[in-house]
């Protein structure tokens, strides 16, 4: 996803209420085109009733990779956004709509689950 000042690139796997999650995501800086080396980013499930579940990232490890460790809200619609936050740099990327489903076959049954990011198996 590009922004004015950054890019976000992130894998993740299917995304199943109530279960830990691991993203991956890569941040790179627009205006050096190099990898973010330091920050933070925070990754918002917003519900349709403003009931908000945020995950942190910190510290990206190789530079410009973070992983974002947490665990996903109840089975529903999202509004989901990215914030990415170093210094001299803040940017919010809004993603649009996403599911998060009730379980894995539920997610596999489901074209859409293909978002604007790309599923990955976890490690």
């Amino acid at each position: 996803h590009w922004g004015e000042v950054s890019e976000v690139y992130a894998r993740h796997p299917a995304l199943v209420g109530g279960l830990p999650v691991r993203f991956e995501v890569w941040v790179t800086d627009l205006r050096t085109f190099a990898p973010l080396a330091s920050g933070e980013i925070l990754l918002e499930f917003e519900a349709p009733g403003g009931a908000t579940t945020a995950l942190r990232g910190w510290s990206p490890s190789p530079p410009g990779m973070f992983h974002v460790d947490g665990e996903l809200p109840a089975a529903g619609g999202y509004r989901w956004r990215l914030t990415v936050a170093a210094s001299g740099l803040r940017e919010r990327h809004e993603l649009g709509e996403v599911t998060v489903y009730r379980d894995a076959g539920a997610a596999a049954n489901d074209s859409a689950m293909l978002h604007n990011f790309t599923p990955c198996a976890r490690a």
